[in-house]
């Protein structure tokens, strides 16, 4: 089995695992729930990010590989043991990127606005030299544009050459809390 990065919502974490299957860490009950449907078939070399909405939906962005087209699917239930999925979004990025872009599969995160239908993906571009941090914002009617967000700090590479991408931007839900945390200075 393959893992990404999980994805907190309603205090449980999802993860991607192998081909079509989403899994549900149950902090309630300690333990992982029944194995869940992905609305696509996602293997290992696939670009497949989780996000959350508002702490009560959960996206999946999926490219598969050596493929142009993007898919964005957002929940219409999930649950530690039922989930159901509806488009939200597809786009070409060929004509934008040219042949053969990927979104990388382990490194890109996104948020989504649900309104203006449109998706803003940060990731690590890479040239020989040099890494950037980039924004992608893509939308309906074939809405592309790519931002430059400023030279990056270059992936680690491991001895089965495997890179550590993390992007700029990380997706996680943010809930504002009128609780009060004390920051003591140290030597105060």
């Amino acid at each position: 089995m393959f893992y990404h990065r999980g994805v907190s919502l309603k205090g449980n974490t999802y993860f991607f695992a192998k081909k079509k299957i989403l899994l549900c860490f149950d902090f309630t009950k300690e333990r992982f729930g029944p194995p869940l449907p992905l609305p696509v078939e996602h293997y290992v070399d696939d670009t497949g990010t989780l996000s959350s909405l508002r702490d009560e939906k959960l996206a999946v962005l999926y490219q598969p590989t050596s493929m142009s087209d993007v898919q964005i699917w957002v929940t219409t239930k999930i649950e530690p043991s039922a989930v159901s999925w509806v488009p939200f979004l597809k786009i070409d990025v060929e004509p934008f990127t040219g042949f053969g872009f990927q979104f990388h599969h382990d490194g890109a995160s996104f948020f989504i606005d649900e309104e203006k239908k449109v998706a803003v993906v940060f990731q690590i571009d890479e040239s020989e030299m040099t890494c950037y941090d980039t924004a992608y914002l893509i939308g309906e009617n074939g809405y592309f544009e790519k931002v430059g967000l400023g030279e990056a700090e270059k992936p680690q590479w491991s001895a089965n050459n495997v890179g550590e991408y993390c992007p700029l931007v990380c997706s996680c839900s943010f809930v504002p809390s009128l609780v009060h945390i004390n920051n003591e200075s140290a030597g105060s």
